[in-house]
């Protein structure tokens, strides 16, 4: 298996991520085309509890307003009074721990730095907070 990865895709629009993975994060698609947990209510018996609990995990997060799933991404959206430096280490956290992994390497796939400003693209930031070690990460 893989050593565990995360790569963090940024879109034009700012407020949103996708965080993909090389682990099933998902047994199936769910996208929320409702923000907020409220709307997960209208898909209970489209997709397995599950995969509710996953996007109900997500949603925990002060800050994120949609949540979207399929097997191997997950993808955020925030409100523009947050900031992802406040909020990537929080995703990273609840990926970790749905995925059961320890360590993890995290990665931009953008030029851009994932998170934090006037980084360069290869700094992963200071992901102290989300319980990573130097030795997890590794620069392009």
């Amino acid at each position: 298996m893989p050593a565990p990865r995360i790569v963090i895709e940024q879109f034009p629009n700012d407020l949103i991520r996708e965080f993909h993975v090389n682990e099933r994060i998902s047994s199936e698609k769910l996208y929320d085309s409702l923000p907020g947990a409220d709307a997960l209510k209208y898909r209970i018996s489209e997709v397995t509890p599950p995969t509710i609990q996953t996007a109900l995990s997500f949603y925990e997060i002060e800050g994120v307003t949609s949540v979207s799933l399929d097997i191997y991404e997950v993808r955020i959206t925030i409100s523009p009074a947050f900031d992802w430096d406040e909020i990537t280490p929080r995703v990273i956290d609840r990926i970790k721990k749905h995925l059961l992994w320890d360590d993890v390497e995290v990665r931009s796939r953008d030029s851009r730095p994932a998170y934090g400003y006037g980084r360069p693209s290869s700094d992963l930031g200071d992901l102290s907070d989300s319980g990573l070690d130097e030795s997890s990460q590794s620069e392009e």
